[in-house]
């Protein structure tokens, strides 16, 4: 593992254990798997057009690849509070991107 791999892995693991909420995931339609428990940060990506003016946001989670490693369109993301009460619930559209410790997901509201 190098230098470059190591900081990686520590930038993901305080970006989540630290930063992240309690989240859990269900399967939907196509993945009847167990719900887990989880960590996970909601985040919007803006689109700019040419002159920088952001005119619409694209939400995405990031949570722990290892809780949910093959997720699917129509799983559920719950956000969950401190009493345990659902927050807020989203649906994933489609993986966005991967690495060795996160999973990253764009979301709609379910």
């Amino acid at each position: 593992m190098s230098i470059f791999d190591h900081a990686a892995r520590v930038s993901d693991r305080l970006a989540l254990d630290v930063m992240g909420d309690p989240i859990r995931i269900r399967g939907g339609d196509y993945n009847t798997g167990d719900p887990v428990m989880s960590r996970g940060v909601l985040s919007y990506a803006g689109a700019e057009d040419a002159n920088g003016f952001v005119h619409s946001t694209v939400p995405f989670v990031e949570y722990q690849k290892d809780a949910w490693t093959n997720p699917q369109r129509g799983d559920v993301i719950e956000f969950i509070g401190p009493e345990g009460a659902v927050i807020s619930a989203w649906r994933i559209a489609k993986v966005r991107a991967q690495s060795n410790l996160v999973m990253t997901v764009d979301v709609s509201p379910a």
